[in-house]
This record gives structure tokens, C-alpha cells and sequence, in this order.
């Protein structure tokens, strides 16, 4: 999934298109941005402010730094928009979550972002008995899109809605990815607490969204009627960011310094998938440095593509689980377990 040597690291951290070359008139449509309190989701939310949305909504645990990026943006842009309270680490907040937008949403949802994500150094567990880095940034993410999923396809076919799921591309457990059950064996606690598992764990939550997110364009792909609805993942490269506060070391903090991107600048690869005219009715594929990329060898690989089968049924037996009424929002939609 990631670049491999040197060469290729530079070219994904190539400068990106300015922000005006993708700006459009964002009236009527309504947007989510999750982990939108900072980094890459206020960054990104707050060029979206500018092109005055007629809903703006920051998905944040956190209720009073989600209240500050609301004034921030708010004094920047002279546009205000709503914080949600959100937490990924829990089934029945992203439940809740849902819920109070199927009844304060308006009916659809034009844009999401799924930004949020953590990174710890250690093993962590959420109140649902998750590691929390498997929960937060992917069973979380996948329960909020598969619950708005119906608010998704009943925006209007033009443009179409647009499912943008962050990624990136680093180091996998490779081990987890092919064994028969993958989210068991990557929530197992012994096996999180051998040496050298919990580095990786970032990577793999991220690789399994990809994976997800190509599960869900295919099906997609073959509902009747047709939907305009897309689902891309984007890589926004090695980024300034809160998202590494865990895990001070003064080599990481050098070569941030040398070769990160800024905030604002990593934060144009997630407009750029919201908005992109030339993303148009373009799903299932991951983009880096706003082009379309080959995500991996493993991902398009007979045993990515096995594992990305095993993880879709795996997960909607999770989600059906923490949250049962899940099964019948999917069956409206159109899917169904297989």
C-alpha cells in the first residue's frame, strides 16, 4: 500500500492544486466532516465554509474544541457552521449521530468526509471492547457511513453524492490481513501487545477503510436502480498535524519538519475528492496527491481482494451486533449481507 523507497515518498509530496482551481458554488448541498475540530478536517472544512453550503456540520468528540472550530471558521469565513457531538469509538453514538440527522439533516446528504482517526502507541481499548485504533478509524468509520448511506443516495444524481474516506500508506499487518477472521485477530489482546504490533496498527485501520470503501463502490456499482452516489478513499500524504501527539520522537519531528505538508496544504487532497468535476460518477479508487493512484500490490492482488471479501461480511456481523438496527437501514438501500 505504500511507496516503497525514497523517490516515490518525495513524488507523493509533490505541491498540490490551489484551492481555487476546485472552488465552486456549494448552495443547497449539505456536508459532514469528521475529526473536523482540527488538522486536515478544520483545514478542510473551512475552504468548504467559504463556498457557503447550506449545512456545514463538524463531527466531533470533543464538544468544546468542536465549538472552537466553530467560531474559528465562523471569524475567518463570516460563514458559522453546526458542531454534532460524534464519538467513532462508541456504536450507539454514531447510532445517535444518525438518528438526529435523519431528523435535523433536511432529507440528504450531499458530501462526507470521514477524517477522523487516532494514533496511539500503545494498547487502548473503547467502551465496546475494541481496540481503539480498529474501532475509531475502522469499524467506526464504516458504521457512519452505512448508517447515512441512505441519506447519501437520495441526493440529487446531479452531481451525485460522494463518499470520501481518508487513507494513507503506511506499513500493514500482513499476518491479520489473511487470517479467517481479521477483525478477531487484530482485536485480540495478546497479539496487540507483542512487540512491534501496535506500530502497524494505524496503517492496517487504514488499509481495511480502503478495502471497505472498494466493497461498497462494487456494491454500489450494481444497485437498481443506478445511483450517482461515489466512494473513493484519498491519501493526503505526511501532513502537520495533532495526529502523531502521541508519539513525540525527535527523528519524527525532523522529518516533519522537512518534508510535511502544511495543514491547509494536505487539507486540499479531501476537497479535492468532495469536489473534483473530473471525479464525476468515478468510484472505487484512491487518490494521492489529488490523481488517481494504484493503492498496492496487495490491494489488487487475488489476496486483497479475498481479504477485502472476508472484511465486508466480518464487518456487517460487527455492526449488526453493536447496532442492530443497522440491517434494516442496509436492506433499504438496497444491501444486503453476502
Amino acid at each position: 500500500m505504500a511507496p516503497l523507497y525514497p523517490w516515490q515518498y518525495i513524488y507523493h509530496q509533490l505541491p498540490l492544486p490551489s484551492i481555487s482551481s476546485i472552488s465552486t458554488d456549494l448552495g443547497g448541498k449539505t456536508i459532514i466532516v469528521t475529526g473536523a475540530n482540527t488538522g486536515l478536517g478544520l483545514e478542510a472544512a473551512r475552504h468548504l465554509a467559504r463556498m457557503g453550503p447550506r449545512k456545514l456540520i463538524l463531527a466531533c468528540r470533543d464538544a468544546h474544541l468542536g465549538k472552537q472550530a466553530v467560531w474559528d471558521i465562523r471569524d475567518d469565513t463570516g460563514y458559522e457552521p453546526e458542531c454534532w457531538l460524534l464519538d467513532l469509538a462508541s456504536f450507539e453514538s454514531v447510532r445517535e449521530f444518525a438518528e438526529r440527522f435523519e431528523q435535523e439533516g433536511g432529507g440528504r446528504l450531499d458530501i462526507l468526509i470521514e477524517n477522523a482517526a487516532v494514533l496511539f502507541p500503545t494498547y487502548e481499548t473503547s467502551e465496546d471492547g475494541w481496540e481503539t485504533m480498529l474501532k475509531v478509524n475502522y469499524l467506526g468509520t464504516a458504521h457512519l457511513a452505512l448508517r447515512l448511506l441512505p441519506f447519501l443516495l437520495a441526493a440529487p444524481a446531479d452531481p451525485g453524492a460522494r463518499l470520501v474516506v481518508v487513507t494513507h500508506y503506511w506499513l500493514y499487518d500482513r499476518g491479520a490481513m489473511l487470517s479467517e477472521r481479521i477483525l478477531e485477530t487484530l482485536n485480540d489482546e495478546e497479539r496487540c501487545r507483542q512487540w512491534g504490533t501496535m506500530p502497524m496498527r494505524y496503517g492496517a485501520t487504514k488499509l481495511m477503510s480502503l478495502l471497505f470503501t472498494l466493497s461498497l463502490s462494487s456494491r454500489l456499482a450494481r444497485l437498481q436502480p443506478p445511483t450517482a452516489l461515489t466512494a473513493n478513499t484519498v491519501n493526503p500524504g505526511f501532513c502537520h498535524s495533532s495526529l502523531t501527539r502521541h508519539m513525540a520522537h525527535p527523528l519524527l519531528s525532523a522529518v516533519k519538519y522537512v518534508w510535511a505538508r502544511s495543514t491547509e496544504a494536505g487539507s486540499r487532497t479531501l476537497v479535492h475528492a468532495a469536489l473534483a468535476p473530473e471525479l464525476r460518477g468515478v468510484s472505487g479508487v484512491y487518490l494521492s496527491s489529488c490523481q488517481v493512484r494504484k493503492p498496492g500490490d496487495f490491494v489488487a492482488s487475488e489476496e486483497g481482494k479475498q481479504a477485502g471479501e472476508k472484511l465486508w461480511v466480518e464487518t456487517l456481523e460487527v455492526l449488526f451486533k453493536g447496532d442492530p438496527g443497522l440491517q434494516e437501514v442496509l436492506k433499504a438501500c438496497g444491501l444486503e449481507q453476502d
